[in-house]
């Protein structure tokens, strides 16, 4: 679905739906956004990949043949690494499958280790023994075990860190809480006027970016008589300086509690994830 563009309102760009639960999201290289999906009732994880710009499936539901004990352990680059468990209904993750985000195909596949962290062309990932770990460097694209270290650990502890430091992630703006006497004024004079005589529960979150003021709150619905009753979670945006607001939507119904993190801002778009299993894209800037 694309964008029509009027000067007091935007609507999406464009939309996804994903079938299921959106359960994570991940960026990847060369605009690509990578999601997790989780069908709690058929006991289903899958997965997909975007093109940002377009919002056009460059695969989905790509299921493993373990169906459910299964997630996304990170993004290298172009690489989406998922992960099993040691066992099942345990946190504890181990073994690594490698899957190309351009095309969803498995580049490799290593059940006996555990991922710990990457750097450059290179998975670094562990494997636990009686009384000591072993670690190992595998390379990104192929799987090959290219050196062991099975006595000492220190130079892997070492580039860990370096790999910390010198962490690239693409640009992504993630929304503040939104407290009304460290706010500009100008700014909150719009989150009251939206909120104001409105039962909210939780935080107002907002990100303030370029021109715009993009911020979201739950309120309790009013015909709902249960105890506690259900939220609906509302996503505001607004032109500045003409404060105007040119995009309003219930991106959540029916939910149990306080969501975090609804929305977040990668240059052109802001992105939410409506009713939660449409991811959805409004574009605020031109390029």
């Amino acid at each position: 679905m694309f964008s029509f563009l009027r000067s007091d309102h935007l609507s999406p760009e464009w939309t996804f739906s994903a079938g299921s639960i959106i359960w994570r999201l991940m960026l990847a290289q060369h605009g690509r956004v990578v999601g997790e999906c989780r069908d709690s009732e058929n006991k289903v994880a899958s997965f997909f990949c975007l093109e940002m710009s377009t919002g056009k499936a460059l695969w989905r539901d790509l299921r493993l043949d373990e169906q459910w004990w299964v997630g996304i352990e990170a993004v290298q680059k172009d690489v989406v690494l998922l992960h099993a468990f040691a066992k099942p209904d345990m946190p504890e993750h181990k073994g690594i499958r490698a899957i190309d985000a351009a095309s969803g195909a498995q580049l490799w596949r290593n059940d006996d280790v555990s991922y710990w962290f990457g750097h450059d062309d290179r998975v670094i990932a562990y494997r636990d023994f009686f009384e000591r770990r072993v670690g190992y460097e595998i390379d990104l694209q192929s799987g090959v075990l290219l050196k062991t270290h099975d006595t000492s650990l220190e130079e892997l502890h070492a580039l860990r860190y370096q790999a910390a430091e010198e962490q690239s992630l693409p640009e992504v703006t993630l929304p503040e809480i939104f407290v009304e006497e460290e706010a500009d004024a100008a700014l909150a004079a719009l989150v009251v006027k939206e909120t104001k005589g409105k039962e909210l529960s939780g935080k107002i979150e907002y990100i303030c970016h370029n021109g715009f003021l993009a911020f979201n709150f739950h309120v309790q619905r009013r015909d709902d008589t249960r105890v506690p009753p259900k939220l609906e979670n509302n996503l505001i945006v607004y032109r500045l300086p003409e404060k105007k607001r040119v995009f309003a939507d219930v991106i959540g119904r029916n939910l149990r509690g306080y969501v975090p993190d609804s929305f977040f801002v990668k240059h052109p778009f802001v992105l939410f994830i409506k009713d939660q299993r449409v991811l959805t894209a409004l574009r605020l800037w031109k390029s």
